[in-house]
């Protein structure tokens, strides 16, 4: 049995993905359960497929992307944006911290030469 491992045999799956990132989020409706069940499996291999050509440490725009179950009649693929819920809270109330280190400093210097921002 041939392994589907190239990325070009995913082009369909792709354009649908990048619609969803860019939509933040939506539906996929396939003609058939079936369909829909093996539509959702190859998104998922895409995915990794991308993530492989990346490195082990790189980040995929595809990663924050959810696609669950589908229901046992189901031909539609759900297609979500990974959230977080919750409220972050600041440990230092929000303020920036301090520091003397010259390395910080000089950083400072060219973050604000690139910005254009005024000494």
């Amino acid at each position: 049995m041939t392994k589907a491992n190239r990325l070009g045999m995913y082009a369909d799956i792709r354009s649908v993905l990048d619609a969803a990132l860019a939509a933040g989020g939506g539906t996929f409706t396939c003609e058939s359960h079936g369909a829909a069940v093996h539509w959702r499996q190859r998104a998922y291999k895409f995915r990794k497929l991308f993530a492989e050509t990346l490195g082990p440490r790189a980040m995929s725009p595809y990663d924050v992307l959810v696609l669950p179950r589908l229901d046992a009649s189901s031909c539609e693929v759900i297609i979500g944006i990974r959230q977080t819920a919750g409220t972050f809270t600041p440990a230092n109330d929000g303020l920036a911290p301090t520091t003397n280190d010259d390395l910080m400093e000089a950083a400072e210097a060219v973050r604000r030469r690139i910005e254009g921002v005024a000494e």
